[in-house]
């Protein structure tokens, strides 16, 4: 599920849905041609799940480095580990309302 367009995919990454199809792609397309990408890399570190398309990618040990220690300061800050629960974020702008807005209208999003 695409949060943002409300694409839906199978659990094969087949698109299979588009809402407002006719309104949003007059012209209509093959959604045969724009289901998911294989990700030929796939592994995790920390609970964090990490991905490459590139198929020449070194591992992610290698790829994260030293790194690791900055999402070991986040991930195993306690014995319990690290769970996400909760709302979604919210911000607070001082902007006209119509600035967010605008984003998710008019282009049937």
């Amino acid at each position: 599920y695409c949060a943002y367009h409300g694409w839906v995919y199978s659990n094969t990454g087949e698109l299979v849905g588009v809402p407002a199809m006719r309104e949003a792609y007059p012209g209509g397309f093959a959604k045969s041609q724009w289901g998911l990408r294989h990700i030929p890399h796939v592994d995790s570190y920390a609970g964090f799940i990490f991905g490459s398309v590139d198929p020449k990618a070194p591992s992610l040990t290698d790829y994260l480095g030293d790194t690791t220690f900055y999402l070991d300061l986040v991930a195993k800050k306690t014995a319990g580990g690290l769970e996400v629960i909760g709302a979604p974020h919210r911000w607070v702008m001082s902007a006209n309302w119509k600035t967010a807005a605008d984003n998710f209208v008019g282009d049937t999003y």
